[in-house]
């Protein structure tokens, strides 16, 4: 019987051997899945010198795993794209030790893919942005990052003891008296430490308000901010007229003073996060008529002028969004004498909620004259990517 036994163990071991042979031998199907491909970035900075550590990574909305890597020495991360990802919407997000971080939604196709990223330093007043394509006028819009506020403490003045002016006493002869000495009662040195000051707060106090994605009443509504219920303020506009907050929900947006009554803190200590020109909004005035509605997308221009510059920088402000879109794919261009297009934006994702912004730069690129008049296409799509609706016009940055 313990024949037999040494007989199967025997019989095991060599067939271990056999699959871990056949394993390394590559007779297996090792071949990648049809659809699949490598996406290559090269992380840079300013100067163009390669930032190596930068995590790369590839999100899609919490049903597959984050795909990411790091940069090497050269500047370049690999990741593998697989074809169950292909055409699906992600966010790509690039980060490194002392840069800004870049993001911006793309969708799981090599050609749209940025292949090289600029991060700037964290001290630079620009942001970073990236280039799709072998030209390096391909430009993808610059990430946005969101406004924080950092409370700002006033010093305190101390003040000046001068010191008073003595005359000198006549001397006279004075028998002293002895008493005891008290014994001194130590005191204690201790400097309380000052709590830390309370970003300024708000509460509705108008009903329930709408939370509004730009400060202006023709604006899409990301959220509510009910009766009594407060929230931070992160912003203002450059005169106070509109506030931006953030809710117990986490939706950020604007609301307008008339609205809510200030909890704690002080409106001047509050950061400008938007400088360009508003409308106010008098809660005791008749609100204004809405627009009238497209059967599609409606798009909002907004145009901010560059000193010395030919053009002016765009934005993009979405309303009107239908139902199930999830997606919007869009893209600039002049058209030249012989019917070519010269992209400012090459066709790229963007997401149905954050405006898109459009450097003064990207225009100039496309080695325009000033006052040369642009087309915007954007296609609202699902989440099966399929086309719900297109829109389409004119801008002349």
């Amino acid at each position: 019987m313990k024949r037999k036994h040494r007989y199967l163990l025997y019989l095991c071991w060599i067939g271990v051997v056999t699959i871990v042979l056949s394993a390394c031998s590559g007779t297996g199907d090792l071949s990648p899945t049809p659809g699949s491909f490598n996406f290559q970035v090269k992380v840079i900075d300013v100067n163009e010198n390669p930032i190596r550590g930068a995590r790369v990574e590839l999100a899609i909305d919490g049903r597959l795993a984050a795909l990411s890597g790091e940069t090497l020495g050269d500047g370049y991360a690999i990741i593998d794209i697989d074809a169950s990802r292909m055409g699906k919407l992600a966010r790509l997000e690039i980060s490194a030790n002392g840069y800004k971080p870049y993001s911006q939604y793309v969708n799981f196709r090599e050609d749209v893919l940025p292949k090289r990223v600029t991060l700037e330093s964290v001290t630079s007043g620009a942001q970073s942005q990236a280039v799709i394509g072998e030209g390096a006028e391909e430009v993808v819009a610059t990430s946005q990052p969101t406004p924080t506020y950092t409370p700002t403490s006033t010093p305190t003045e101390i003040p000046t003891v001068q010191p008073t002016e003595t005359t000198t006493p006549t001397a006279t002869l004075v028998i002293p008296t002895i008493t005891p000495t008290p014994t001194a009662t130590p005191t204690s040195t201790n400097t309380p430490t000052p709590l830390p000051l309370e970003p300024p707060r708000v509460k509705a106090v108008t009903g329930t308000i709408l939370v509004l994605a730009g400060p202006d009443i023709q604006n899409e509504a990301l959220g509510t901010l009910v009766y009594q219920e407060e929230g931070e303020i992160v912003g203002k506009t450059k005169n106070g007229e509109w506030l931006e907050i953030i809710t117990s929900q986490g939706k950020q947006g604007w609301v307008a003073p008339c609205e809510v009554e200030l909890v704690n803190g002080n409106l001047d200590e509050v950061p400008v996060t938007w400088e360009r020109s508003v409308t106010p909004y008098d809660c005791s005035g008749t609100p204004p008529s809405p627009l009238p509605l497209s059967s599609c997308l409606v798009i909002d221009i907004s145009q901010a002028e560059v000193f010395n510059k030919p053009f002016d920088d765009v934005t993009l402000n979405w309303r009107n969004v239908p139902d199930g879109a999830v997606q919007l794919y869009l893209s600039v261009y002049r058209t030249t004498g012989d019917g070519e297009r010269v992209y400012a934006v090459y066709p790229t994702f963007s997401d149905t909620v954050t405006p898109y912004f459009i450097g003064e730069w990207m225009f100039e690129n496309t080695g325009a004259a000033s006052g040369t008049s642009f087309m915007y296409e954007i296609e609202v799509r699902d989440a099966s990517d399929k086309t719900i609706c297109k829109t389409s016009g004119t801008l002349a940055p």
